[in-house]
C-alpha cells in the first residue's frame, strides 16, 4: 500500500538533475493524490450554538498549550517539568488548516526521516506524538469515569496538561479530538464534557504540602527587614537569591543584632502543590540565625 510517508522518502533521496526533477513533480502529483484531504487533527466543539471567536481562541490555545506540556514531558521523560518557553511551544506547534462550523482542523509539521533505520521509515513529530499521548489520556466517551479516576496517578505534565484544557471546557463547551496519524486505520476519539471538565478540577485541586530546610549565607539586610520580617541577600555566587520570611519572637533579638552583618542562616521552606502540578511561590520561616564575619 502507498502511504505518504513513503513518497516524502522517496522525495527526500532526490538530487537537482533534470531526471531527478522530473521524478520530483512525478512524485509531488502522486502524493496530492493519496494524501488524505483532512488534515489529522480535528477538534469539535459540541454545541447546538454556533461557536463565538472567543470559543476558538480559547480552545485552540488550551489545546495549543496542553501538547507543549506533554511535549515537555516526552523530552524530559525522567523529569517532571512544567514551566514551558518559546523553544518548547515552538518544538510543538500545531498548524492551524480551517474551520468548518463548530469543526477546527490542524496539521502537524512534516515527518522526518529515520537516519537509524534502513528501510528509511519517517519518525513522527515531537508535536504529533505529543498530540497522540494526550488523546490516549482524555476520556474516550462521556460515560468514561476510568480516565478520569486514574489521572491522579499520572505524570505532572499529564496533570497539568488536561488541567489547562479541562479550565478551557469550562468556559466554552463539551469538545471531541480526533487523531488520525500513520498507517491507522481509524481515527483516535477523545471526548471531554463540560462535566467531566468540572471533576478533573475538583479532583485536582487536592493540594500537598512540602516543607524542607535549608541552609544559606548572606547579608541581613537592615533596610528591608523589620518587626517579624527578615531579608537576606545570598551572597554565594553559585547561587545569589534574595530571600525573605518570618521571624518568630524568639528570634527577633538574634535578627535585631545581626542587622547589615553577614549571617549564616538555616530556615524551613514551605510549598503548596496542587494537583495538577502547579507549585506555590516557596514561603520561608526562620528557624536560626549566627552572624558569621568569616564568610568571603
Amino acid at each position: 500500500m502507498v502511504i505518504v510517508e513513503d513518497i516524502d522518502s522517496a522525495l527526500s533521496t532526490l538530487g537537482t538533475s533534470r531526471s531527478d526533477r522530473f521524478r520530483r513533480n512525478s512524485f509531488l502529483v502522486l502524493r496530492e493524490h493519496f494524501q488524505s484531504s483532512e488534515p489529522p487533527l480535528r477538534i469539535e466543539l459540541m454545541s447546538r450554538r454556533k461557536a463565538s471567536a472567543t470559543d476558538v481562541a480559547t480552545i485552540t490555545q488550551a489545546v495549543q498549550d496542553a501538547a507543549a506540556r506533554v511535549a515537555l514531558l516526552l523530552m524530559h521523560p525522567k523529569e517532571d517539568r512544567t514551566r514551558l518557553d518559546s523553544t518548547v511551544r515552538s518544538r510543538a506547534e500545531l498548524i492551524p488548516q480551517g474551520q468548518s462550523g463548530n469543526t477546527l482542523y490542524f496539521q502537524f509539521p512534516r515527518r522526518v526521516r529515520n537516519e537509524n533505520q534502513l528501510d528509511g521509515t519517517s519518525v513522527a513529530h515531537l508535536a504529533e506524538e505529543a498530540m497522540r499521548e494526550l488523546v490516549n489520556t482524555l476520556p474516550e466517551s462521556p460515560t468514561d469515569t476510568q480516565s478520569l479516576q486514574v489521572l491522579s496517578g499520572r505524570r505532572v505534565g499529564i496533570r497539568s496538561a488536561v488541567a489547562n484544557l479541562a479550565r478551557a471546557v469550562s468556559a466554552t463547551d463539551d469538545i471531541c479530538l480526533s487523531l488520525k496519524t500513520g498507517r491507522e486505520g481509524r481515527p483516535q476519539i477523545s471526548i471531554m464534557t463540560k462535566t467531566q471538565a468540572s471533576e478533573i478540577s475538583e479532583l485536582l485541586m487536592t493540594k500537598t504540602t512540602e516543607v524542607t530546610e535549608a541552609s544559606f549565607h548572606g547579608i541581613l539586610d537592615g533596610m528591608r527587614s523589620r518587626r517579624r520580617l527578615f531579608y537576606v541577600v545570598s551572597e554565594d555566587p553559585l547561587n545569589t537569591q534574595e530571600f525573605e520570611g518570618v521571624v518568630e519572637p524568639s528570634l527577633l533579638p538574634s535578627v535585631q543584632s545581626a542587622l547589615n552583618e553577614r549571617v549564616h542562616a538555616k530556615v524551613s521552606k514551605t510549598v503548596t502543590v496542587s494537583g495538577d502540578g502547579t507549585r506555590s511561590h516557596p514561603v520561608y520561616s526562620l528557624l536560626s540565625l549566627q552572624i558569621d564575619p568569616s564568610f568571603e
